[in-house]
């Protein structure tokens, strides 16, 4: 049965906007009832207003009852145009602010965790300078996967993101920032530095449960090799270290994270010449023009980045 009566005229006004964003926080969150304390609406409400906008654009966009909410095909289609439509309008905005007030607006960064135990992590440093310099910008900060920054900067839900570099895409520009080192570690009191000491060789990691990182396109880059039971996987580096610091598994962790955890856990690293390797850590950002709010920053970094 057809949601509207009446076709979408496709002229968008400021009650479109609002019912827009209503759902995109709607689909963001997963549900009705989960968005109500972030839209700060009852649930009649919301649903009022998702309603009301099927039949503004003669779509039906999701579908919601015993089973669970879904968006429909439409409405991931809607969603997609939404958002794009929504950060248009943030930087359109805030180009018109700039030329008025100096530059204001909102920048949205991701970063892959455990960078701040490294010493030569110097975006806080980076962020002090530039938002001394435009105090009217906000700043929002998220903590996620290397892949997911990626996804999120391609789909411009994020200005920018700090990843652990991975691969080239066209549509991505990346500025090297350092290189970071990783090595294979086990807790102090794993069975492997118990029975074995300073004498561990390669055959002897057979015996040993392995943390595994869900990225494949991440793992490829380490060398795990036939002897690795891999009987754990995470996501991020924080939750392998809680794991290798069980005693029961081995894994990867970088150095600079590692040695930061020092004081609470001690972490053996292993066989450092055949296990090490390097990594990249990159901003990225899509290709193209740039807000002003990030036209800004980037130049800020241009000027900030460190030789390598």
């Amino acid at each position: 049965m057809p949601t509207a009566h009446r076709g979408f005229t496709a002229r968008i006004g400021d009650g479109d906007l609002r019912l827009l964003r209503i759902f995109c926080t709607v689909a963001e969150r997963g549900g009705f009832s989960i968005a109500e304390s972030e839209l700060q609406m009852g649930l009649p409400a919301i649903s009022r207003a998702i309603r009301d906008l099927e039949v503004r654009l003669g779509l039906r966009l999701c579908r919601r009852g015993r089973s669970g909410f879904a968006l429909t095909r439409d409405g991931q289609r809607v969603q997609a145009a939404s958002l794009q439509l929504l950060a248009d309008l943030d930087r359109f905005e805030a180009g018109i602010r700039a030329l008025h007030a100096g530059l204001a607006g909102t920048l949205t960064i991701g970063i892959v965790d455990t960078l701040v135990t490294d010493e030569r992590f110097q975006v806080p440093s980076l962020l002090k300078a530039f938002k001394t310099e435009h105090p009217e910008v906000r700043i929002n900060l998220t903590v996620r996967t290397s892949n997911l920054i990626e996804q999120a900067v391609l789909d411009e839900s994020l200005d920018a993101g700090l990843v652990v570099g991975r691969r080239r895409l066209r549509q991505l520009a990346h500025r090297r920032l350092y290189r970071e080192t990783s090595h294979l570690y086990c807790g102090a009191g794993h069975p492997l530095v118990c029975r074995h000491g300073d004498a561990v060789r390669i055959e002897h990691l057979a015996e040993c449960d392995f943390v595994g990182y869900t990225a494949v396109s991440e793992t490829g880059r380490l060398r795990t090799g036939p002897a690795f039971r891999r009987t754990a996987l995470v996501d991020h580096m924080e939750a392998a270290a809680i794991l290798i610091g069980t005693d029961c598994f081995i894994g990867y962790l970088p150095d600079h994270f590692a040695e930061a955890m020092a004081p609470r856990k001690r972490f053996v690293r292993l066989l450092e010449a055949e296990f090490a390797f390097h990594s990249d850590v990159e901003l990225i950002t899509r290709r193209g023009p740039a807000s002003p709010v990030l036209a800004a920053f980037l130049a800020r970094l241009d000027a900030w980045i460190p030789d390598p």
